[in-house]
């Protein structure tokens, strides 16, 4: 019985405190509870949430701040900007300026008149060969010269013979073959001395010549020496090779997406992985037919533009290059490089949002896309639309937006 009175108890208990609880969470109107986070945005804190957005992504600098960096603003301008295709390449010499020489006979090395690396004019002496056998073919063309007077002499005394009917005509045939004989025996030796370099019209027996001499067939530098004192030469073999670099050019390799782009006459600005501020120009001057097979990428030839550039010395043949073909350009809304700065991955420019009367200016952040460009100008495409008279940062973006990342931080103005 006793149990049973305490348990009715326990059950009232809990009731009441059940009724009380549910009561007690009724907020009403006017019953001393805060409401704050129920209110609609209309009241303080809605004020204070209000003024973080409106903040988000705007950019305040006092007017003595503008002051101090310089900034200028201004809007975008028309300008005349050549796209780019990016291209690498090497430093090349054609063919027709790099030469080679040979012996054109045999004989022996006793002379060398050149220096690695040296520089050679056209038609100077490279080397100086002794030719054993060189008396004997002066000889028989001396010989041969002799016997050309005699036999013409003979030619001419049975042609008067046979006018005069007072000899055979066989024999004035006989006469005039070995007169055209002897004539093509001479034009023979006197051909193979010119080759010789020397002169048959001026050799007499008292000026035999016993060596020859090879020249230099194009003026450059030499880049080899095949050859020494006392080396025996046959036909053909190479004493040295000579390089005109002042004929160097450029070829660069452009892949097949960008072929229709490039057209002969463009200009292309390249420089040197190991210099890349001094830039060199040069001019597109021809185009190959057919992609290379290693590169996969069509080969174009370009001419460098040598005024105000490194001596020609500084030129080397292979030396691989970075360039840069100027696609022809065309009007495009532009601002000065320095206006395009980067947020994080993305290019953005500062626009004027408000001007207040105390002369501070709040800035606000507008991605865009980049285009075109030469050393001043961009061109600038916004990613939304920009009302009519809008001021873009032209000059000082780089300290606004670096103001604005500050004032994320938490230690800003």
């Amino acid at each position: 019985m006793k149990n049973s009175k305490h348990l009715f108890y326990l059950i009232l208990l809990s009731a009441a405190t059940l009724g009380w609880t549910a009561c007690g969470g009724e907020h009403k109107p006017g019953d001393g509870h805060d409401h704050a986070t129920e209110t609609p945005a209309t009241g303080e804190h809605a004020e204070e949430g209000e003024h973080e957005e409106h903040a988000e992504g705007s950019l305040e600098l006092t007017a003595e701040q503008i002051k101090n960096v310089g900034v200028e603003l201004g809007t975008f301008t028309n300008q005349n900007l050549s796209d780019v295709v990016k291209v690498n390449g090497e430093l090349d010499v054609h063919s027709q300026h790099i030469a080679t020489v040979s012996a054109f006979t045999d004989g022996i090395v006793t002379q060398m008149r050149v220096d690695l690396n040296a520089h050679v004019n056209k038609g100077a002496v490279v080397a100086v060969l002794r030719k054993p056998d060189l008396i004997d073919l002066q000889q028989q063309y001396l010989e041969g010269k002799n016997q050309l007077v005699f036999a013409e002499q003979e030619f001419q005394r049975y042609k008067d013979l046979r006018d005069a009917n007072a000899t055979a005509t066989k024999n004035f045939q006989r006469a005039e073959s070995e007169l055209r004989s002897l004539q093509t025996n001479l034009k023979t030796s006197e051909a193979k001395l010119r080759q010789m370099q020397i002169d048959p019209t001026t050799l007499t027996a008292d000026n035999l010549k016993t060596s020859i001499v090879l020249t230099a067939p194009i003026s450059g530098t030499v880049t080899r020496l095949n050859a020494n004192i006392g080396t025996a030469l046959t036909v053909g073999t190479s004493v040295a090779d000579i390089v005109d670099f002042s004929k160097i050019h450029t070829d660069f390799f452009v892949f097949e997406k960008d072929v229709q782009k490039v057209k002969i006459g463009q200009k292309i600005s390249f420089n040197f992985p190991s210099n890349p501020q001094q830039v060199y120009r040069a001019t597109v001057k021809g185009m190959d037919k057919a992609l290379d097979p290693e590169k996969k990428a069509l080969r174009i030839h370009a001419d460098i533009e040598r005024a105000g550039v490194v001596p020609v010395g500084g030129f080397t043949d292979g030396t691989y290059v970075e360039g840069r073909i100027e696609i022809s350009g065309m009007g495009v809304e532009a601002l000065p490089k320095e206006a395009v700065v980067k947020d994080g991955t993305q290019d953005v420019i500062l626009v004027v949002e408000e001007k207040e009367a105390s002369g501070n200016i709040r800035f606000k952040k507008v991605p865009v896309t980049v285009g075109a460009m030469n050393d001043a100008f961009v061109e600038v495409k916004p990613l939304e639309v920009l009302p009519g008279g809008t001021q873009i940062v032209l000059k000082g973006a780089f300290y606004v937006a670096a103001q604005g990342k500050v004032g994320e931080d938490g230690h800003g103005h």
